[in-house]
Order: structure tokens, then sequence, then C-alpha cells
């Protein structure tokens, strides 16, 4: 029987939001999404003329996941003991809401969160929703490198904590609420995107 190999696709953080940062191989911090990530570009950066072509697009399709899972709020882990309010971790699904009366975890909010925002949206039309950013902020945007970008990411994890307490129903948000949390949308995914394309971009630059 093959083997299934499982990847990590969180990290994590202390109570004050602070990342945690492994130092050795058997650190259980060590192997998070972010490192990852940086694991595969930089063996792409290295070997990708002399990779198979099954590899190579393996690799490829991880960072593409790993980008995409670290500026998911729901894939940021946070302590669980003594936190019995929003600061609850996501990763292990006790922090509940609810979507039109139907009970979700905030992990699957996350999952769906364009499918609950806008049911009928097709790609393209997320795409010219989200990629709206200048030449001059995207640079920004990009600076330094994937352990650079965690701090932010932290803290916005917990501005949507903030934003929907758990136990709201996500269907019966403010107006105000809503347009807070579709623009929380709108940035993640466009951080993503610009980040995994200007990585990409150093792998394969000639």
């Amino acid at each position: 029987a093959k083997r299934k190999v499982t990847f990590p696709h969180t990290f994590s953080v202390d109570e004050n939001y602070n990342i945690l940062r492994g130092q050795r191989d058997g650190d259980k911090f060590v192997k998070n999404c972010v490192y990852m990530a940086d694991e595969f570009a930089a063996d792409l950066k290295a070997n990708h003329r002399t990779m198979g072509d099954s590899l190579r697009m393996r690799k490829i399709v991880m960072l593409v996941h790993w980008l995409g899972d670290m500026h998911c709020p729901a894939h940021v882990a946070i302590p669980v003991e003594d936190k019995p309010t929003y600061e609850e971790t996501t990763v292990y699904n006790r922090y509940r809401l609810y979507n039109n009366g139907k009970k979700i975890s905030y992990h699957a909010l996350w999952d769906r969160i364009t499918s609950i925002l806008y049911p009928k949206r097709k790609l393209p039309a997320w795409i010219e929703a989200v990629d709206t950013y200048s030449a001059k902020q995207r640079v920004k945007i990009c600076k330094g490198d994937a352990n650079d970008w965690l701090d932010e990411i932290a803290k916005e994890t917990l501005r949507s904590y903030k934003l929907i307490p758990r136990d709201t129903d996500v269907a019966k948000l403010t107006e105000s609420q809503r347009e807070q949390l579709v623009e929380l949308t709108y940035q993640q995914m466009a951080y993503a995107g610009y980040r995994l394309a200007h990585i990409l971009n150093d792998v394969f630059k000639e």
C-alpha cells in the first residue's frame, strides 16, 4: 500500500499573536506551511531545470496551495488554554458559527467564503474584484519573504475574530460588518495571489 504523505497547512502563534518559529528539526513549529513553502520554492529554484515534469508540477501545485493556506484566517493555529472567547483556535473546529441558522465551523466559513458571500459569482468576476492594486502597491505587498508576511497575516486573523465573534450567524451580519468581511476576503485573496506570483517569478527567472 502507498504511504499517504500529509503536509502541514497551518502556522502557529502564541497568545499574543507572535509567530512561533522552531529552531530544531524535531520542533513541531518548524514544519508549518510557511516552512514547507520556502523549502519547495528553494528546491524548485535550484533544480527545476533537471526535475521531471511530474515532480515539478507537484511542487508548483503545493506552492499554490500553501500561499493560499497561509493567508487564510482559519489556518492560523492559536492556543486554546484559558481562551473561551474569540481567541480560541480554529483549526480544531472549536469556534462555531452559523450560516442561515445552520451550524458551521470557523474553518468551514473560510473554506467556503466565496460561495457564502456571493453564491452566483464566477471566477472572472472575482478576479476583477480582487485584482485592484497598483504596481507600486504590489511591490510593497511582496516586500520581504514568506516569514516577513506572517506577523501581518496573524493580525488579520485577529481582526477576523473580532469582526465575527463565536456563535455569529454570518447571514445576519450588519451591512457594515459584511462590507468589512468582503474587504478582508478581497485583501487576503489579493495578497496571496501577488505573493505567489512574486515567488514563482523568482523561482523561474532566467
